[in-house]
């Protein structure tokens, strides 16, 4: 998804698509830009709230007061296989960072509820 400002939300949709079903399905990548900046605390790195954004919109927390972050494991364990890559810089200190994943079965499963 090529539209940094708003993508994240967008990848919610992956809600409703259908889960593979034999081994043999392929298991589609998603390349999806948004835009980024180092946390305030200096502690994360772009790509990292970048990898949190998608994170949050994919598995929502449901009404957690604080923001979860390092989420990268929590993708990484259903099967995502999270990368990021800096694309650009396009202001100080805001970067547009690709995060691709895969949309494997078990996270297909999960943010289904299943």
């Amino acid at each position: 998804m090529n539209y940094p400002l708003e993508s994240p939300k967008f990848v919610s949709a992956c809600r409703w698509w259908p889960a593979p079903t034999k081994k043999t399905d392929v298991v589609p990548t998603i390349h999806l830009y948004t835009f980024a900046r180092d946390d305030e605390s200096g502690r994360r790195p772009a790509e990292l709230v970048a990898i949190d954004m998608v994170a949050e919109n994919l598995l929502p927390l449901g009404g957690a007061v604080e923001e979860a972050t390092d989420r990268r494991q929590e993708l990484n364990q259903l099967g995502c296989d999270v990368r990021t890559r800096v694309i650009r810089d396009v202001a100080p200190g805001k970067m547009v960072i690709c995060v691709s994943f895969q949309a494997t079965k078990r996270l297909i499963k999960h943010i289904q509820g299943d």
